[in-house]
């Protein structure tokens, strides 16, 4: 491993001014295994899963390797497409994910010096280029110059790029963070957002000029990326690894009977979590919750289920706890501040209880299955409501960049200070509906 310099520091925990602290590991060595969870089994699938998981994680670099500032995007006149664009700025700021996203249909060299200016940092990529395509191929362009081999094309698109979702989110990266175009001009609704768009359209839960759930669209990305696969069978597993490891949840479920205090598993091995947790704005009295911890304690401790216990031959009141078997590297907390549904708007309307304060840093060591191993997270975005449901209102991110943060409303762009990113209500009347977290 390299060691760190201004170009690779670490955003947490490492001041982007004034000397760098001694050279240490980005990356740390997956733990053992385990093979079994309170003394019973887990299915070899699913060790066999974590392991890949694993191995993905480690290619997946987690700092920024450049110090540009955030910009806006622009909403198309008529479209209420805020919510997509609030979801697109908190993908902007997932350095893992710019760096899983930019292997898509790349040629090894295009990628190491298209996004930033930077040299790219995949191992793959970093492989690709020092196995074969250092030196210059010795072949003419059209001016009779040398020209460079670009390289084998990298997670190649099966779709020769016609509305492949990934293709599109690659090109909206290499625009967003490209370094010649200053900061203050917006990415245009034109090209890679507009094609974004229009991969929605029809579908009903986006309706063509009207607003949706920002949360629902956040998980439409995600799983149209995945279904992005290469064609051959070790790219396309490689390319879902890596998905799996940026976002995916995996956890034991425990049922304690509050009668005769027996536990067991209901689900047996470990089970998919999807990729982000909904907490709840309430305790379990209905009263609000003071914080995002407080809400992660009732959602991995606190809920209660009515379930049939083999013991007692009855139905009966059981605690559910839950521990997390393989943890994501880009956490996403959907805080269900939406609560009832509304016939007449048709969705989802708002909790009184709205607004439970943001960390910027969780730690989530003691929900882990192996709690010996750390499990730290840094806020990287945060996406904003205003509106009583969820298809109205509109939608804003607070992001943490390179250099800043800010504050992103469609095309405008304002610096906040940390306080401000944390802050709930947001900017004094948005309440805050999808964290982004990113794990250190």
């Amino acid at each position: 491993m390299a060691p760190i310099t201004r170009r690779n520091a670490r955003v947490s925990g490492i001041p982007l001014h004034g000397p760098l602290p001694p050279a240490t590991r980005l990356a740390v060595a997956p733990a053992p295994l385990p093979t079994s969870i309170g003394g019973l089994p887990i299915a070899a699938p699913i060790v066999a899963q974590k392991a890949r998981r694993d191995n993905a994680a480690t290619r997946l670099a987690r700092s920024w390797r450049f110090r540009l500032e955030s910009r806006g995007i622009v909403r198309l006149k008529s479209y209420n497409t805020c919510y997509q664009n609030s979801v697109q700025q908190a993908f902007m700021h997932q350095p893992p994910f710019l760096e899983w996203i930019l292997t898509h249909n790349s040629h090894a060299r295009e990628a190491e010096r298209r996004f930033g200016g930077q040299r790219f940092s995949n191992g793959r990529v970093r492989r690709a280029v020092k196995s074969q395509y250092r030196k210059r191929n010795g072949k003419k362009n059209e001016d009779g110059e040398e020209k460079d081999d670009l390289g084998p094309i990298l997670n190649p698109c099966k779709r020769n790029g016609k509305g492949c979702f990934a293709c599109e989110m690659k090109g909206l990266a290499i625009r967003y963070w490209d370094k010649a175009n200053p900061p203050q001009n917006p990415i245009q609704f034109a090209n890679e957002v507009k094609r974004l768009a229009m991969l929605t359209w029809g579908r009903p839960d986006f309706p063509n000029r009207g607003q949706a759930d920002a949360n629902a669209f956040y998980d439409f990305c995600i799983d149209q990326m995945r279904a992005c696969a290469p064609l051959t069978a070790a790219a396309a597993q490689a390319w879902r690894d890596e998905c799996s490891a940026l976002y995916d949840i995996l956890y034991s479920c425990t049922y304690t009977c509050t009668v005769c205090n027996t536990s067991r598993r209901p689900h047996g091995s470990p089970y998919d979590g999807g990729t982000n947790l909904h907490i709840n704005v309430e305790d379990n009295s209905g009263q609000a919750v003071p914080d995002i911890p407080a809400a992660l304690d009732r959602y991995f401790h606190g809920d209660d289920v009515q379930v049939y216990c083999n013991t007692c031959n009855s139905t009966t009141r059981n605690r559910d706890t839950k521990e997390l078997f393989i943890a994501p590297i880009i956490l996403r907390l959907n805080v269900l501040i939406f609560t009832s549904w509304d016939e007449e708007c048709e969705g989802m309307t708002k909790s009184d209880h709205a607004t439970p304060s943001i960390p910027e840093l969780l730690d989530l060591r003691r929900y882990q299955v192996d709690q010996s191993q750390p499990l730290r997270y840094r806020l990287s975005s945060v996406i904003a409501h205003v509106g009583q449901t969820t298809n109205s209102g509109h939608y804003v991110s607070a992001t943490r960049g390179p250099l800043i943060n800010m504050r992103l409303d469609d095309d405008h762009r304002r610096q906040i200070s940390p306080a401000q990113l944390m802050g709930n209500p947001h900017a004094g009347r948005y309440a805050c509906y999808e964290l982004t977290y990113i794990r250190g």
